[in-house]
């Protein structure tokens, strides 16, 4: 604020009355210099608010501004998140369809290889079973041969074979048989969920696989463990789902007949075909 000058005081006369001329002009003088002061300072002041105003514009253009280029910022991270969830659930969509495609793949893959196994394992069979019967008629070729230079040996006049006076049927020699006594099989004997199978005589291990193929394939059968395998004979652990018949089951789908040694619900010990584990019924 600004404070009005000190005047000097305007001296009173009091014999012609009134206050001296000069007196009032010089405070006349100095009452303008300071109105003119004031209005100078006024005008100052006046300026100094239009700068003021003038930068309030300013800051105020620049806020808004500012505002719309947050706006503009807002909405392009909102896009980008659209966007990110967009690709994002078109990543799932595409990796399950993958996964999917994959799994059938695999399911194929696998399901041709089984098919594979399976005739593996059928042409194996063919191979197993034309070697059994290739070496029963060599075995029964060689006893034949043997006899025969026997009873050139002797002397004695061979006597014509079995296929001279019939040649639509091939004579084939059949192996000598001891008969072994066998125990009374069980009717319908239900054996435990695990038990021990005693088995034999097998040809080779193959006999021996082709055996354990089709205790597998039997139903309610979980588990097939042969433990030992010495000699001709096999000592094989069974798991079984529930209580089967299981003697019962395995003449089902053996393609051989066998005897039964013995059977209880825990053990059973069974006899396969020596000559031929692979022959047909």
């Amino acid at each position: 604020m600004i404070r009005p000058p000190d005047y000097p005081r305007l001296r009173y006369r009091r014999l012609l009355g009134g206050y001296n001329r000069n007196d009032v002009n010089y405070s006349l003088r100095e009452l303008e210099d300071a109105v003119r002061r004031l209005e100078e300072q006024l005008e100052e002041a006046r300026g100094r608010a239009r700068d003021t105003e003038t930068e309030l514009r300013f800051t105020q253009a620049e806020l808004a501004a500012f505002r719309a280029r947050e706006a503009q910022i807002t909405e392009a991270f909102a896009g980008a998140q659209r966007r990110a969830a967009e690709l994002e659930e078109s990543a799932e969509a595409r990796s399950r369809m993958i996964v999917a495609q994959a799994e059938e793949q695999a399911a194929k893959i696998r399901g041709d290889a089984h098919l594979k196994i399976e005739d593996t394992a059928r042409q194996l069979d063919e191979i197993l079973k034309l070697k059994g019967t290739l070496a029963e008629s060599v075995r029964g070729v060689l006893t034949e041969i043997d006899q025969l230079l026997g009873r050139i040996e002797r002397g004695e006049r061979p006597a014509a074979a079995p296929d001279a006076a019939d040649p639509a049927s091939p004579w084939t020699p059949q192996p000598a048989t001891v008969e072994t006594p066998v125990a009374a099989e069980p009717a319908g004997l239900l054996f435990e969920r695990r038990i021990e199978l005693e088995a034999g005589p097998f040809a080779d291990f193959a006999a021996l696989s082709t055996f354990e193929r089709a205790l597998g394939r039997l139903p309610s059968v979980q588990d097939v463990y042969v433990r030992r395998f010495s000699g001709d004979e096999a000592a094989i652990e069974l798991t079984l789902g529930d209580e089967i018949d299981l003697v019962g089951r395995l003449r089902e789908a053996l393609p051989y007949e066998f005897d039964v040694e013995h059977a209880d619900p825990r053990s059973a010990r069974i006899r396969v075909p020596a000559a031929s584990p692979l022959g047909a019924r």
